[in-house]
């Protein structure tokens, strides 16, 4: 623990809880103190950077404050997970947002199928309902962390090489993978973003309690001319995750 230690300066303009303040974050963004992480204690940290329990206190009441922190009662306190809210207008695939805050983004692969279209699919799709459509159940991670659960319904009646694709990469980016197979390029999205309970499998692989509040992104994609590609249903942490748009 001294490791992550540092010295703070009594002559310095900054106040000493302020400073104690920025020493924290700096670790808690650095990894250090990893999200789900117990802080050291109050006396540890007294002990670590030489200043009074008050100081100590504020630092820590401010991080809690910001968010970043949290207590729980007889446990300690605990470093929150912080969301991810990456700033890019227009078209984007989730791994440029990854890249963008400068995190490695990651794919886990828990299911692939093919099966029969629901009508809402084949509609997105506009292939007649009962089609076969090749579903992916995926995880997607930013430094090994999950946050985002999708269920990928992929167009093979009108694409029919993607069903012989290797969905299992680690770094698998879908739109990539269009590009690349196809060699076209994403023309627009449509996307419809709710607040719904967690279907078990996306609570399992959170560690929630089905029917806890997530965010749902509801997003079809469509190729250059206009030919739809995809639709899937992607859930995300609510305190994981910031939408950002940018409307003019």
């Amino acid at each position: 623990m001294s490791s992550s230690s540092r010295e703070l300066v009594r002559s310095s303009s900054g106040t000493l809880h302020a400073q104690l303040y920025d020493t924290l974050l700096e670790q808690i963004r650095s990894g250090v103190f990893a999200p789900g992480s117990k802080l050291p204690t109050e006396s540890e940290l007294i002990d670590l950077y030489g200043v009074s329990r008050m100081t100590v206190r504020r630092a820590v009441d401010d991080l809690r404050r910001d968010g970043i922190v949290e207590r729980k009662p007889a446990l300690g306190t605990f470093v929150r997970d912080q969301p991810l809210a990456a700033r890019i207008t227009g078209l984007h695939s989730l791994t440029d947002e990854i890249l963008q805050l400068g995190m490695t983004p990651g794919s886990r692969l828990l299911a692939q199928a093919t099966a029969p279209a629901t009508p809402e699919v084949a509609s997105q799709l506009e292939i007649d309902p009962g089609s076969d459509v090749l579903r992916l159940d995926r995880v997607r991670t930013a430094n090994d962390r999950a946050f985002y659960v999708a269920e990928s319904y992929i167009n093979i009646q009108r694409f029919p090489v993607l069903l012989d694709q290797d969905y299992a990469a680690p770094t698998l980016s879908l739109l990539a993978t269009y590009r690349d197979v196809l060699g076209s390029n994403v023309e627009r999205m449509t996307q419809l973003v709710s607040s719904v309970g967690a279907p078990p499998l996306v609570a399992e692989v959170f560690g929630l309690e089905p029917g806890d509040p997530v965010l749902r992104f509801e997003r079809s994609v469509y190729l250059q001319g206009g030919a739809p590609v995809e639709h899937v249903t992607a859930f995300f942490r609510g305190e994981t995750y910031k939408f950002y748009s940018e409307l003019v």
